[in-house]
């Protein structure tokens, strides 16, 4: 790996206000999106790969405090986030901040509205990383597109006509909340809380808050709550005290 000058490189202001305003002086360096969603960064004819949007250039370690870089395995990365844009030969980054919650709440509204409303689930690849960690109470799982998919044949199996009711999203930096309903009417047989019900011809009606995290275009984390026990209620599932 050639050896580059700290004054060459990608600095990051400390301070994260300011974290939009990067150099990189004296290299012909550009950012260009790639299909996975990270950015491709070139350094003096070198292309290297840098996931979620962080610009990424190579330095000796002894460097990195004095060009407020973090090791990245082998490179520094200045630890700026969201998407970059290269603006020419001035040598400065922009981080285009004002679109990022945007388009993290467009993930989150797709996901649910086209995956599990319409059942659009050939195209949870292009939104939903295969290691998409989710958190509901204790249990922790991994929720790829294909667990996701299943999900998705187990409660429209039971609930034919399952919808999400998005009532509110609120963004905040790579994390989206949205405060949600969902509802529909069982007339089928499927799991829910570690149970298989019949049908029971009952219409289910329920709030739920889900806290999603959206790095690059694509879910990595989740984590959601909702009560079990209203909806077994709902379903007649729960017997009555006599």
């Amino acid at each position: 790996m050639p050896h580059f000058e700290p004054e060459r490189l990608a600095r990051t202001i400390q301070d994260q206000s300011h974290t939009d305003r990067a150099r990189a002086a004296e290299n012909d360096a550009f950012i260009r999106p790639t299909r996975s969603g990270t950015r491709a960064v070139r350094l003096d004819g070198r292309t290297l790969v840098s996931h979620y949007g962080a610009a990424v250039v190579p330095t000796p370690n002894k460097h990195a405090a004095d060009c407020g870089l973090r090791n990245t395995g082998g490179f520094q990365s200045p630890t700026i986030s969201g998407p970059l844009v290269y603006l020419g030969r001035q040598g400065k980054f922009r981080r285009e901040a004002s679109m990022t919650l945007e388009e993290n709440k467009a993930v989150v509204r797709r996901h649910l509205e086209d995956a599990w409303n319409r059942n659009k689930v050939t195209e949870l690849e292009e939104y939903v990383s295969p290691d998409h960690v989710h958190y509901s109470g204790k249990k922790v799982e991994t929720l790829g597109p294909n667990e996701i998919r299943a999900l998705i044949r187990n409660w429209r199996g039971g609930i034919p006509d399952f919808q999400w009711h998005i009532e509110d999203l609120i963004g905040e930096g790579d994390r989206v909340v949205a405060r949600v309903r969902f509802s529909g009417t069982h007339t089928g047989t499927f799991q829910v809380a570690s149970r298989t019900l019949p049908p029971s011809n009952k219409r289910i009606d329920e709030a739920e808050i889900i806290i999603t995290r959206v790095v690059g275009g694509k879910i990595v984390e989740s984590w959601s709550t909702w009560d079990r026990l209203s909806v077994l209620d709902q379903l007649g599932a729960i017997p009555k005290p006599v």
